[in-house]
């Protein structure tokens, strides 16, 4: 069987979005709430009353990935 190389195709140019600019500043702006509400969380996790948590349990924080739970939900 033959192998095929791969070309990216002529109809897509590199120099043109596929996504509007309304769409891009969209992604935008629900990665950085997806930041804004992990760095809160952090600092409610690091700074709690150990005898009278707000949050109980260790915080699970994803920084840094924010781009697949925001594309996920796309």
């Amino acid at each position: 069987m033959p192998v095929k190389s791969i070309r990216p195709s002529p109809q897509v140019r590199s120099d043109e979005s596929i996504l509007s600019r309304e769409k891009l500043q969209e992604i935008y702006y629900y990665l950085l709430l997806t930041r804004t509400i992990e760095n809160k969380i952090a600092y409610i996790c690091h700074s709690q009353n150990p005898q009278q948590p707000l949050i109980v349990g260790k915080g699970y924080l994803s920084t840094g990935q924010e781009a697949i739970s925001v594309g996920a939900a796309m």
